[in-house]
């Protein structure tokens, strides 16, 4: 039941249909909560495919919510050096940047970049995405001087 209702969750989002999508999610956080506990990286992956479905919808401010949760569960479980822990930053920096948090922003996306630089390597599009946003809000904010040498000399 678990599988199905994650993966409906998702070929609902693809297809558009985001109040159905939160439906399934939120079917499977409640599984994997009363099964797994509050603080289980599955637990995590079902906050963060929330908070995606809330930034399809154009609702940062819940997605932000979720994203949080994500993030707060993956650094006990997972250890801050792990790769998702860089993907909860980037879509943390994302909502951040849409709500006109931008200073904020610029910190989360440049702890993506780097550690989706250590972790993953600066060849990865993901990596060169969140590079690509943290210069892009150091420039927009007069704050390229604060932005690692590494980044600012790519």
């Amino acid at each position: 039941m678990l599988w199905s209702n994650r993966n409906l969750g998702g070929i609902l989002k693809s297809k558009g249909d985001y109040d159905k999508a939160l439906e399934y999610y939120e079917k499977s956080l409640y599984i994997r909560l009363k099964t797994l506990g509050k603080n289980h990286p599955n637990v995590a992956k079902s906050f963060g495919n929330i908070g995606n479905v809330w930034k399809s919808k154009g609702n940062y401010d819940k997605a932000l919510e979720y994203f949080l949760k994500c993030l707060d569960i993956r650094l006990q479980t997972l250890g801050a050096e792990h790769p998702d822990v860089a993907l909860s930053y980037f879509n943390i920096a994302q909502c951040l940047d849409s709500i006109g948090r931008k200073d904020e922003a610029l910190n989360y996306f440049m702890e993506s970049a780097e550690l989706r630089k250590k972790r993953i390597g600066l060849e990865k599009e993901s990596t060169k995405d969140a590079i690509q946003n943290a210069k892009r809000l150091a420039t927009e904010l007069g704050k390229e001087n604060e932005l690692p040498d590494w980044m600012r000399e790519l």
